[in-house]
């Protein structure tokens, strides 16, 4: 996500006509947690002060909106083989590094100043496993001022919302 980030900041915005970009991103069930950990992961915060979630007067890449799409925001206590590979150790590891977790020690480090101006929503597909409509509620109830919009997307699982774009299926698209 980073390498994205600086590439349209150093490459998209220098080009004719893309001076002015507003950033809106879309993560798709671990494409959300890797939204988020660039979102909250100290690692990543001089790449997210690069794309600064205020006013922009002039040229410049802003951050405007961070968009979840079934994305798990922990995984309810889960201690499996895929997870110790994915963050690299055992439960200590998994739960420091969940993005619920790194919200939360974000909002420790910045309290109000949180990504300021930046939109999140939070779809959930109706057929998404139970595990991420409570996911989902925790990361609401945890980001300051409940500026977390969270919605379901009737009729959809888990993977199908992304599937059903470009299809010209009014009902499929509509989410």
């Amino acid at each position: 996500v980073k390498l994205v980030i600086d590439w349209i900041s150093t490459s998209l915005a220098q080009k004719p006509g893309y001076g002015a970009v507003d950033l809106f991103l879309l993560g798709n069930s671990v494409g959300g947690v890797h939204a988020t950990t660039w979102a909250f992961h100290p690692d990543f915060t001089e790449s997210v002060a690069g794309v600064p979630p205020t006013t922009r007067t002039g040229a410049g890449v802003l951050l405007r909106g961070l968009m979840l799409l079934g994305a798990p925001i922990h995984f309810g206590g889960d201690d499996n083989e895929i997870l110790r590979a994915y963050y690299g150790g055992g439960p200590d590891v998994i739960a420091k590094n969940i993005p619920l977790a790194l919200a939360e020690a974000a909002k420790q480090r910045a309290g109000a100043n949180l990504l300021p101006g930046v939109r999140i929503a939070q779809l959930l597909s109706e057929l998404d496993p139970e595990y991420l409509y409570q996911s989902a509620k925790d990361l609401q109830d945890t980001w300051p001022n409940s500026e977390i919009e969270t919605q379901i997307i009737k009729g959809h699982n888990h993977i199908s919302p992304q599937c059903s774009l470009g299809t010209g299926i009014e009902k499929e698209e509509a989410w």
